[in-house]
């Protein structure tokens, strides 16, 4: 429900006192909550499958997360997300996308 996605978006955006996150990859996983993402589709992901004008994501591949391979090819699908998905896009891109 609402509240616990909440709950679950406060902890994965925690940070310390001195701005460091405490989940580095928080924002990951609310990304993938919200849009119900698979870990290979978002691995697989490139920032020209992002729409911010539109607020889609289109999911192109996937990636075989058990070694790391060249992506495989998977049915073409658009996910709309919200305002608030697309802000974390932008958090993402802020942060240089240093994520692994």
């Amino acid at each position: 429900n609402a509240q616990e996605r909440k709950k679950i978006v406060v902890e994965a955006t925690r940070e310390y006192s001195s701005g460091t996150r405490v989940y580095r990859l928080g924002w990951v996983f609310v990304l993938m909550m919200y849009t119900g993402m698979r870990i290979g589709e978002l691995c697989a992901l490139t920032w020209k499958d992002i729409d911010f004008k539109n607020k889609t994501i289109t999911i192109n591949e996937t990636m075989d997360t058990t070694v790391f391979v060249k992506p495989r090819r998977y049915p073409l699908s658009a996910v709309k997300i919200q305002i608030s998905i697309m802000q974390i896009l932008i958090q993402l891109i802020y942060f240089s996308c240093n994520l692994f």
